[in-house]
């Protein structure tokens, strides 16, 4: 189910601070499928599926750029991941959804804990079965 719109930027927000929280500091960022004006951006052909190194810091400052660039989250991919201090990966997806990889308790606990007050509940898929997880 897609997230509402005027939640979008308070995830983000959640997502970084989580992320901070984990011991976060650098991650990998890319832009991918737009369904928005984004895609109109002249540059937007040089970033998309180029993924670059991003400080978590300046990660809310980039957000606000591309932005105001036309990016629309819950209508552009965005992708986010990291390996330091643990194996994750998160998508901000053109469909609206958020798409979380990792098996890092701490990260799963601070999410749930942070998103559930906004009706977000977080779904394990395996993927293995492609079926849902309990």
């Amino acid at each position: 189910m897609p997230l509402p719109e005027p939640l979008w930027p308070e995830v983000a927000a959640i997502l970084v601070g989580a992320l901070g929280h984990c011991g976060v500091e650098t991650l990998e960022a890319m832009h991918g499928w737009s369904a928005s004006d984004f895609g109109e951006h002249p540059a937007f052909g040089a970033w998309q599926w180029v993924p670059f190194s991003v400080q978590l810091s300046d990660v809310p400052a980039l957000l606000r750029e591309r932005q105001a660039q036309g990016l629309c989250l819950g209508r552009d991919d965005w992708f986010l991941s990291g390996t330091v201090p643990f194996v994750w990966a998160v998508k901000l997806c053109h469909e609206g959804d958020l798409h979380l990889q990792t098996d890092e308790p701490a990260l799963l606990a601070w999410l749930k804990d942070q998103l559930e007050p906004l009706g977000i509940q977080l779904v394990r898929h395996d993927a293995r079965q492609k079926r849902r997880v309990p």
